[in-house]
């Protein structure tokens, strides 16, 4: 706002552009500060050309592997703990099956486990991301981006997580609820 400014000479001056126009904007304000006796300097953050290269599109599709191979992984490693979680807790399958509760419902409790477990992790991932992010752009003097919430990719992300976590979470819900009740009973005594 230069009503704020005194009638004082500018020492210096910003000038934000799009990203495709900065070697344009340059020029022109490099001919206009020569022509009234002014020696420039001109600085543009190097992020303004990465984000406006079209090698971006490489990187966002390394991106996307590497969200995929990512995703695999956390998955593979949530069956595992709960296949070991459905091992280690037979004795309280044994007893709620003994109380009359049906395959179904120990399968939904190990099910909602599993979900619960990778929304929660989805949601602190998200969280941390972000808080990274801002405390980046605001630590940084020369940075002209900022951090911001980017909710539709939260959104397919959680999308993906219940979606990926129900899948890896019924194969162990259905190994842990199939077990006969007298055997888990038996093995929680031994």
């Amino acid at each position: 706002d230069r009503g704020n400014l005194e009638a004082a000479p500018l020492d210096w001056i910003v000038v934000s552009t799009d990203p495709n126009k900065v070697a344009e904007v340059s020029r022109l304000v490099e001919n206009t500060l020569i022509a009234r006796g002014r020696s420039p300097l001109i600085y543009a953050n190097a992020a303004w050309a990465i984000l406006a290269s079209p090698e971006l599109d490489g990187y966002l599709v390394l991106h996307d592997v590497f969200f995929a191979i990512t995703a695999v992984i956390g998955l593979l490693v949530l069956t595992n703990l709960l296949l070991l979680t459905g091992r280690r807790r037979r004795p309280e399958v044994g007893l709620r099956r003994a109380e009359g509760a049906s395959r179904a419902d120990i399968f939904w409790q190990f099910l909602w486990e599993g979900v619960l477990i990778s929304l929660v992790g989805a949601i602190l991932g998200s969280v941390t991301g972000v808080v990274l992010a801002t405390m980046r752009a605001t630590l940084d003097p020369s940075a002209v981006l900022s951090a911001s919430w980017p909710w539709s990719t939260i959104y397919e992300a959680m999308l993906i997580v219940i979606v990926g976590a129900a899948i890896a979470s019924a194969g162990p819900a259905w190994s842990v609820s199939g077990t006969d009740p007298a055997l888990l009973l038996k093995e929680g005594r031994g």
